[in-house]
């Protein structure tokens, strides 16, 4: 796998992540705090776990 895929898969997905976040919010603002404290919870944890990607890479 060469560097140029890999990236163009990481921006795929990071547009198709903030597409669905997006989504998810709008719901939120809907249905009240306790889904907002879901999907804040949610976003945390997937920052948390892209940040471990990156600090992977780039040992």
């Amino acid at each position: 796998m060469n560097a140029k895929n890999f990236a163009r898969g990481i921006g795929i997905g990071m547009v198709v992540g903030s597409a669905i976040g997006m989504t998810v919010g709008a719901a939120a603002k809907k249905n009240g705090k306790q889904t907002s404290k879901k999907v804040s919870r949610a976003m945390k944890t997937v920052g948390d776990i892209m940040e471990n990607i990156g600090s992977a890479l780039s040992m």
